[in-house]
């Protein structure tokens, strides 16, 4: 397919001619001049691999906007851009740039190049947008190409940090305060009774990415960002733009994943790439249940080091700046957002738009500003009140009902564990009361009469939840024979003090293993163990209504694995959001109950 030439494609300047690619094959076909333009010591935004992955995943069907210039045969600039919908307007945006946030821009070989790469992007007469571009780089020439053509604005944006290693590693730390220093060793001594800590850089072979990327970013779906909704796992065309980015640089052995171990569990990890002799962080995860811990902060500590040892030039953060990076920062690059409006209908339909927008934002902060920032003072101590609460009911069910099931417990301390079991296991933590209950509104009355089985009961707080409700018959599986033995004697006294409840069974076995009782069900997962032992559960899901037609609900808490279930024709999902999931298994009619 030939290039669709912009109006200004046959005007040459200075040897200079301007096209457009519009096509992905296009843009494959670009890699080897783009990566001698690029050269050895490109940023990973700004190669090929990175706008070739944007395009394949993130951008599948959107019109690109390859805006190239050449001298003679050779490519002297390019600006990898795809068209977008904004306010009933289209737009033009680099690559990826919404879905990444990540500092941004174009490639050019010299100032004439860059001057014609602007002039060509006023030419596309769409109003542009582009975000976190290196401060005065392009802006300059862009106002200077829109003279008479366009408005453009600039705006500062929230730059990036880096650690530059200059100098060694005690003249680094020396430059932290006595106060930061002994809380990373503090935060260590923490984490260290759980297990020993275990610092590792996994530096994977392309037919290796996808796992472990995988199980990275399951680790980062675990914190807060599971919970908000934003984890990558949970945005499927974020993920593969990752594995594909991943596999361009696992193939010349430039993608690592660093991770944080305590005993048998992974509390952090970094995700990034070695280019140009420098870190480049892309993604970091935690789990939650470590937070007090800081472990994503000790394991960018061990990364400093790892980079002080390697001779890098420094450690780029990416993303925006953060409160907890600044104390190990040495420097900062500064970004900035830069708006194309082109005197053509679109791009004054655009800044008419963004005016009225602008205006009508400014009038609000102005009437409700006091409100505002008294709202905005107050989420942090709302959103304390209700863990404050929730809590608090935690620990009255447990006096009320004289048990004990709040405490966690580490992988690492279930010492009775099979260890080819433990580590596909998880962490014990109690179901909060409020989720288990909204978990049971969803399922509504049509449970009443199943019986309720929490395949990892643990403590087994879930079993005397569900003695709550109209199930017929409750069951709890818990491999660990420790954790067993709490929910035995838990129900011991939740029973006394209960005698009318329904009857609670407690097994020890492998829940992933376990035959299903008959009947309907109802099956209860806290995110029990990982996506290897939650297939096997579902199989016998599965069979159990092979082998009976019944009726069977699966309660799925902290979904991390949820595809398991979705990619599976016979289960329907009837509610998912970041906290829970509900799935009912399908009849032979292929419809949920």
């Amino acid at each position: 397919m030939l290039a669709k030439k912009v109006s200004l494609s046959d005007v040459t300047f200075a040897e200079l001619t301007v096209a457009t690619l519009h096509g992905v094959d296009e843009l494959e076909a670009l890699a080897d001049a783009w990566n001698r333009l690029a050269g050895p010591t490109a940023e990973p935004m700004f190669a090929h691999a990175w706008s070739l992955a944007a395009a394949r995943t993130l951008h599948r069907d959107a019109q690109l906007y390859i805006v190239t210039v050449r001298r003679g045969a050779a490519l002297a600039a390019v600006a990898p851009l795809v068209e977008v919908a904004r306010g009933g307007v289209r737009w033009l945006e680099v690559l990826g740039a919404r879905f990444l946030g990540e500092p941004a821009g174009f490639l050019s070989d010299a100032p004439d190049s860059r001057e014609r790469l602007c002039r060509a992007l006023i030419a596309q007469r769409k109003p542009v947008l582009l975000q976190r571009l290196d401060r005065g780089v392009y802006s300059t020439s862009l106002r200077a190409a829109a003279r008479g053509r366009a408005f453009v604005a600039v705006m500062p944006a929230r730059g990036c940090l880096r650690v530059d290693f200059t100098g060694d590693w005690a003249g680094y730390t020396s430059r932290l305060s006595a106060s930061r220093a002994a809380t990373l060793r503090r935060k260590r001594r923490q984490l260290e009774k759980y297990g020993r800590l275990a610092f590792d850089l996994q530096v994977p072979v392309p037919g290796d990415v996808d796992a472990i990327l995988r199980a990275a970013f399951e680790v980062e779906q675990r914190s807060w960002k599971g919970e908000a909704g934003s984890a990558v796992l949970q945005r499927p065309a974020l993920f593969a733009f990752f594995r594909d980015l991943g596999r361009t640089y696992a193939a010349d052995g430039r993608l690592a994943v660093r991770r944080l171990q305590v005993g048998a569990e992974v509390a952090a990890t970094h995700v990034g790439v070695f280019q140009a002799n420098r870190w480049w962080e892309l993604k970091i995860g935690y789990d939650a249940q470590w937070s007090r811990s800081s472990p994503g902060v000790l394991l960018t500590w061990e990364a400093l080091q790892d980079g002080f040892r390697r001779e890098l030039r420094s450690h780029e953060f990416l993303g925006s700046a953060a409160s907890w990076q600044e104390p190990f920062a040495t420097s900062e690059r500064a970004l900035e957002i830069v708006v194309v409006y082109p005197l053509s209908a679109a791009g004054l339909f655009a800044l008419g738009i963004d005016a009225a927008a602008f205006a009508a934002r400014r009038a609000r902060r102005l009437a409700t500003g006091a409100v505002g920032v008294a709202a905005r003072r107050a989420q942090p101590l709302v959103q304390a009140l209700k863990q404050r609460i929730a809590a608090s009911r935690d620990r009255w069910f447990d006096w009320r009902h004289g048990v004990e099931t709040g405490a966690r417990v580490a992988v690492a301390e279930l010492t009775d564990l099979d260890e080819r079991l433990a580590r596909h296991a998880v962490h014990y933590e109690a179901t909060s009361i409020p989720k288990f209950e909204r978990a049971l509104r969803l399922l509504g009355p049509r449970v009443a009469g199943f019986t309720f089985i929490d395949l990892g009961s643990g403590k087994g707080r879930v079993l005397m939840l569900a003695a709550r409700h109209p199930f017929r018959r409750i069951v709890g599986v818990e491999l660990s024979a420790s954790l067993h033995a709490t929910a035995r004697a838990n129900v011991a006294a939740f029973t006394a003090r209960h005698g009318n409840s329904p009857s609670i069974e407690c097994v020890c076995a492998d829940a992933s293993a376990h035959d299903l009782p008959e009947g309907d069900l109802v099956v209860f997962l806290y995110n029990p163990f990982d996506a290897t032992l939650l297939a096997l559960a579902r199989d016998r899901m599965l069979a159990a209504c092979e082998r009976e037609p019944r009726k069977l609900a699966v309660v799925y808490i902290n979904p991390l694995h949820h595809s398991i279930f979705e990619q599976d024709e016979k289960f329907s999902c009837a509610h998912r959001d970041a906290s829970l999931a509900v799935y009912w298994h399908c009849t032979d009619s292929g419809a949920a109950p």
